[in-house]
């Protein structure tokens, strides 16, 4: 008997059309006619839970009994029913478009034959603007905001026009315990309703909010013991951003669904077990978010010194790993403290450790609100793969809409830090220079890899900036490795910087696992056919549970403006391999006192490196290596043995841990193994990330905390 069926298949409409689950689904013994409602999932968008509360209200008067059934194959024409005669064995008529209360009197003339069923005036007057209100709250949330906050004020109207109606024999609700729990349920779908409009209209959020306040204490005060009250109670406190409210109701449904008590075990009084779960898990995320330091009317404050949640606007996928958030704020009360510095931010999610980004943006950017950090996801990242599973604001709000929920419960939030100093510039020191200026430096070399190339987009805007650190007299190089042609990160961007002073910038690309091109009269029908390949057709897929859609993929591949690279007019040919002397001869400026050299990547490669410049003869103290934050894990690179959690790297040097060296069999189109051998994200307190940087410097100058890999 549907009575006995599981609660998934009861579905319950008690909050939306005042029927308890059991009581919804009973067999009626009495019935003629059995009406089967397809409940799967297109017909239930379309209203089919307000036909069955239809029939079942009408249905006592005439005769009939409703039941869900499952899917009649039948989607896009529904509500779909299947009309069963339980006196006579005909066969079962199929019955489409039941979309309208007027459809479901329809539906009962055929069920019985022809003949109009003998319904009280009074029990069709109010059960029309309920049905009609229910079909307006199955409809698709993941609308624009302006047409689901119309449908809900039309919802808030019909349902006012119930409780009027109830209102009105206010003298038989104390005998009828049917037409208490139909007021009460009025009065829910009503605030509901508000609900729903103040989580779509910001702007009238706070009047909506107290509206539908309104009518949950109202069912409160006369049903003490009605936990979805509370829920809904503490979900309108979140929409207004009145955390410890929220978290206080939301308690309050949990314990109220979880006592012995004999009145809150009434029919409907309490949640189910999978609801207590997930208010359980509400509760967790508010008191996370309170915990953060998120403070309650953060919109509203009038001071903002840059730290604090920033919203995601969008995400711009640039390789299948490596995505560029685009963070927005309110502008911060005040200027930027290193405006033509080197900076960074420390990032976090709720209460988790914090992880350091240097921003692609300028400090001008900042100060209008604006952030864009270069990220690259490892599967096992602790920050980074929450990067890899934000939502932008928009979708976040269509999801919220969706699934009834606060946007700030939603995955479209970043905890930024305040600027932090990386480098003062000119003088390439971490700690401030002496009052004479410190050292001279006019002439910057930067050999980086994969995401370290944030940090020299930094310093390159003020080598490039007349008005910069520099005064427009210094010069810059810059040394690029990447895997392939795809994993080349902000190629518009350094190209614009090399055009805008050609005569003081230059940058080089090297691929470390690609092959040249074939010389003029080379032969090899076989490599040429790989080569006119799409080379998205070998790109890898980033392996992450619940990731976001915006990584870059063959099927919606990411492409620089200017084209790939070597291919934009003025660009240099790449060179192909590892970094190696004659790159670095050929690139680097020549050593000497104004001469500092900056690596950030791979510590294969910054090794590497540092072995070629001072055999160069460039001084150690010219060399500046952007590193891991001093006692960081890592995992074990090819070859080498696991570490115990915790450990520090060899004799405590720091470490860079973008990525582990490619395999030295890799071939064109194929990435190694060591893609899974990535080092784990910085686990730091957020509040110490600054200090943690100035310990670094005080044990090992010029080893600072690595500002992007």
């Amino acid at each position: 008997p549907p009575a006995e069926a599981p609660l998934a298949t009861r579905r319950v409409v008690s909050l939306l059309l005042g029927r308890s689950p059991d009581k919804a689904r009973a067999e009626r013994p009495d019935a003629r006619v059995r009406i089967h409602v397809c409940t799967h999932a297109a017909c239930n968008a379309q209203g089919a839970e307000a036909v069955l509360a239809d029939l079942e209200e009408l249905g006592s008067h005439c005769g009939v009994s409703a039941i869900p059934r499952a899917c009649m194959n039948l989607c896009g024409q529904g509500p779909n029913c299947e009309v069963e005669d339980l006196v006579e064995s005909k066969k079962r008529q199929v019955v489409k478009s039941i979309d309208t209360f007027d459809t479901t009197l329809y539906l009962l003339r055929r069920a019985l034959g022809g003949v109009d069923p003998r319904l009280p005036a009074e029990v069709v007057k109010l059960q029309r603007p309920r049905s009609e209100a229910a079909r307006l709250l199955a409809r698709d949330m993941a609308r624009p905001s302006d047409e689901v906050v119309q449908d809900m004020l039309e919802v808030e109207r019909l349902m006012t026009q119930v409780i009027d109606l109830e209102s009105a024999v206010q003298a038989e609700l104390a005998r009828d315990p049917e037409r208490v729990a139909s007021l009460r349920d009025a009065l829910m779908q009503r605030g509901r309703a508000r609900g729903r409009c103040a989580l779509c209209d910001a702007g009238r959020r706070r009047s909506y909010g107290n509206l539908a306040i309104e009518d949950f204490v109202a069912v409160l005060t006369a049903h003490p013991l009605f936990a979805p009250a509370q829920l809904e109670l503490g979900r309108v406190y979140s929409f207004l951003g009145r955390l410890q409210e929220s978290v206080e109701a939301h308690r309050r449904a949990v314990a109220l669904s979880t006592s012995d008590t004999e009145f809150s075990a009434q029919a409907g009084f309490r949640l189910r077990s999978d609801e207590v779960k997930q208010v359980q898990r509400t509760v967790a995320k508010l008191e996370e978010r309170i915990a953060s330091g998120t403070k309650e009317g953060e919109d509203d404050s009038g001071h903002f010194d840059g730290s604090g949640r920033w919203r995601i606007e969008g995400i711009t996928g640039v390789s299948w790993d490596t995505c560029i958030y685009h963070a927005r704020a309110k502008p911060p009360s005040e200027p930027h403290p290193f405006p033509h510095d080197a900076w960074h931010v420390a990032c976090r999610f709720g209460g988790g450790p914090a992880r350091e980004y240097t921003p692609m943006s300028t400090a001008e950017d900042w100060e209008a609100g604006k952030l864009d950090l270069l990220v690259k996801t490892y599967p096992d990242g602790i920050v980074s793969s929450e990067f890899g599973k934000l939502l932008t604001v928009e979708e976040a709000e269509q999801d919220s809409r969706e699934s009834y929920t606060a946007l700030d419960d939603q995955p479209c939030w970043v905890w930024v830090s305040k600027p932090a100093i990386t480098l003062y510039l000119p003088s390439c020191l971490e700690s401030p220079p002496p009052a004479s200026g410190g050292p001279v430096v006019d002439k910057v070399g930067i050999v980086v890899g994969g995401t370290g190339v944030a940090p020299a987009l930094q310093l390159l805007r003020e080598v490039a900036d007349p008005d910069g650190a520099f005064a427009g007299k210094g010069q810059g190089a810059l040394l690029c490795s990447s895997h392939t042609m795809l994993d080349v990160l902000c190629l518009d961007e350094l190209r614009a910087i090399e055009q805008s002073a050609p005569d003081r910038i230059k940058v080089r690309h090297t691929l470390t696992a690609a092959s040249p091109p074939k010389e003029a009269g080379e032969t090899g029908d076989a490599d040429d056919e790989e080569s006119e390949e799409d080379p998205w057709e070998s790109a890898p897929h980033l392996k992450l549970k619940g990731k976001h859609s915006h990584f870059a993929s063959f099927y919606d591949p990411f492409e620089p403006e200017g084209g790939y690279v070597g291919k934009a007019d003025g660009d240099a040919p790449p060179l192909y391999g590892r970094v190696n002397e004659q790159m670095l001869r050929d690139l680097l400026p020549a050593p000497g006192p104004a001469t500092r050299i900056i690596t950030c990547g791979p510590p294969g490669m910054q090794e590497a490196v540092k072995r070629i410049v001072l055999s160069l003869g460039h001084e150690s103290d010219a060399l500046i290596e952007l590193a891991g934050t001093i006692g960081q894990t890592k995992r074990p690179m090819l070859g080498e043995e696991d570490e115990d959690e915790g450990a520090q790297e060899e004799e405590g040097k720091p470490r860079c841990l973008d990525a582990a060296p490619l395999a030295a069999d890799a071939r064109h189109g194929k990435r190694a193994d060591a893609r899974d051998a990535m080092g784990k994200d910085i686990a730091v307190d957020a509040d110490n990330v600054q200090q943690a940087s100035s310990n670094a410097a005080a044990a090992f100058p010029l080893k600072i905390p690595c500002l992007s890999c």
